[in-house]
């Protein structure tokens, strides 16, 4: 049955299985989540959109120096709306997907906006502006998640994963900032 827009979560693609000799299905690989999929492809399409294309290098200027950057011509007016638009296109697309993965009420994803702050500051982001990468991104949310899944898995109390949040976002607001005096 192919994989609805509200059950992306639940029908993974490239599951491998086999027939057992009594004929019951054994999966020797469960697949791929189609969110996994779409993520890939959406970093893919924002690397490419950064490092390879004039609006990609003028965001990367207008967010490390505005002033500079109208005195050199750019727009700097349409490059934070276009800059917005996206962000809103992709807040939207995440919507979609955590609704498809969590099928909650509206509000049972608080707290997720942080982590994804968490994650562009641990990838390398700064809150000054004009510094980060996609790859670096996606490496920390990928250890973000790791280390969220294991302490549920050791039946930690759910708060202290947040708890320990804020304090990597701390952290890596602390070492921004030193990073900005040098």
């Amino acid at each position: 049955m192919p994989a609805s827009l509200g059950n992306l979560a639940n029908h993974p693609v490239f599951t491998i299985f086999f027939h057992d000799a009594t004929g019951e299905r054994i999966v020797a690989f469960p697949g791929i989540s189609w969110i996994v999929i779409i993520m890939v492809f959406v970093a893919v399409l924002f690397h490419l959109l950064l490092t390879k294309t004039r609006i990609g290098r003028y965001t990367r200027l207008v967010g490390s120096n505005q002033v500079a950057s109208r005195f050199s011509g750019i727009k700097v007016i349409r490059v934070r709306i276009m800059a917005y638009v996206l962000a809103g296109l992709l807040a939207g697309l995440v919507g979609v997907l955590l609704a498809s993965q969590l099928s909650v009420p509206p509000g049972g994803a608080v707290g997720y906006e942080i982590i994804g702050i968490e994650c562009a500051m641990i990838g390398g982001a700064s809150l000054a502006g004009g510094v980060g990468s996609i790859g670096g991104t996606v490496i920390a949310s990928f250890i973000l998640f790791t280390l969220s899944m294991g302490l549920t898995m050791m039946n930690i109390n759910p708060y202290i994963p947040t708890f320990l949040n804020g304090f990597v976002v701390l952290g890596a607001v602390y070492l921004d900032q030193i990073r900005i005096r040098k």
